[in-house]
């Protein structure tokens, strides 16, 4: 639909404003969407949403994570990780899918750094596509990892048993990430 916004929120917090704004100045068709598990007692640190629909909630050096609210903690953990391997990685928080907050994620990924998305939904069409066409469409020097479902059947289940079986745990996205960039390993055994 023209002029749909599609935003997910980063937190509690951010869905109860967000609702509260939108009903307090309804405009044009929206979809809010909101992940299928309970909210956590503490929730992930998502720092300051700027207006665009983005957070940075760390900065990183050698890249960045780059997730929905529901990847936040996996986000975290991952960013543990790569820490364990000498790199340095920031991760960002999107909430506006659509519009999705282009010019500032070209502010933010600078050539030369590595790139991971993080979705608990089907590759194709989804938040790391939108991450590639930005870079792609700013000939931005990158190289970038999607992590999410394939396009298969994945059977129900806890979060944490359709994770593993999609293949999008953090151990499972931390052995992707040292597949595609052996340097990885090499720098956490050196």
């Amino acid at each position: 639909f023209p002029n749909m916004q599609i935003i997910y929120p980063a937190n509690s917090t951010e869905a109860e404003q967000m609702l509260a704004k939108r009903l307090d100045a309804p405009k044009g068709p929206m979809v809010i969407l909101h992940p299928y598990e309970p909210i956590l007692a503490t929730e992930p640190v998502i720092g300051h949403m700027e207006p665009c629909g983005l957070s940075v909630a760390a900065e990183g050096l050698d890249g960045y994570l780059i997730g929905l609210g529901n990847t936040l903690a996996n986000a975290w953990e991952l960013k543990s990780r790569l820490q364990q391997s000498g790199k340095d990685f920031g991760i960002i928080c999107i909430q506006s899918i659509k519009p999705f907050p282009e010019a500032r994620l070209k502010e933010l990924l600078l050539p030369g750094m590595d790139i991971v998305t993080l979705e608990e939904s089907v590759l194709a069409g989804g938040l790391g596509t939108a991450v590639l066409e930005t870079v792609s469409d700013a000939d931005i020097r990158v190289r970038i990892l999607r992590t999410g479902v394939n396009d298969a059947f994945v059977r129900p289940g806890s979060k944490l048993e359709c994770s593993q079986e999609a293949g999008i745990s953090v151990a499972q996205i931390y052995e992707q990430i040292v597949q595609r960039w052996p340097e990885y390993l090499e720098t956490a055994h050196g």
